[in-house]
């Protein structure tokens, strides 16, 4: 393995800091998604101060905001199977997302100042730093976007299902092997 300098090092070292950023934002972003699925079902339910909405959902970080959204929502939908059987896969889809970032970010990052790069850890103490590229950081900011497209569905069918007299969530994902899918390309404008 060659040694890298000083200024590589550095340069190796901040864009390994963007990729993180980058995917951290996604991330985020999902999980603001989550919140607006919360309150929008809790006014649809009759709470008419936000205010209230937003002790509820507090300081939650993004498992308990999954678990509370996958609750309500599965109340929510008790006379609707398919589509409460389609909200599950997309609520299991993101907590995978959960689970992942929680390696990303808990498990396995570390800065080393004393060696100017950033590097990641396994419980052995063996080095990961290929572990998580840029092209993995990419393909996990595209599962958080997916996530997040799910869930405004999920939160479009829960406004607008009636007026439209049909299953926009039905119209929108399908299940393929146990997994959701868009049933249409979408794009982000982030």
């Amino acid at each position: 393995m060659t040694e890298l300098s000083e200024s590589d090092s550095n340069e190796a070292n901040l864009n390994m800091k963007l990729e993180l950023g980058r995917y951290i934002y996604y991330f985020q972003s999902m999980c603001n998604s989550l919140q607006s699925l919360i309150i929008t079902i809790l006014k649809i339910n009759g709470l008419n101060n936000d205010n209230i909405a937003r002790v509820v959902i507090g300081d939650c970080g993004a498992d308990r905001l999954q678990t509370m959204a996958r609750h309500m929502v599965d109340i929510f939908f008790h006379e609707q199977p398919k589509e409460k059987e389609i909200a599950k896969k997309c609520f299991n889809y993101i907590r995978k997302i959960i689970e992942k970032r929680n390696i990303i970010i808990h498990s396995t990052w570390f800065p080393a100042e004393e060696v100017s790069l950033s590097y990641k850890v396994d419980t052995s103490g063996k080095e990961l730093l290929t572990e998580f590229d840029q092209e993995t950081f990419e393909r996990e900011r595209n599962k958080c976007i997916e996530g997040r497209m799910f869930l405004g569905v999920i939160q479009g069918h829960i406004l607008f299902s009636k007026q439209v007299g049909r299953s926009i969530i039905d119209d929108e994902i399908e299940i393929v092997s146990e997994a959701p899918k868009s049933r249409k390309n979408f794009t982000h404008n982030d």
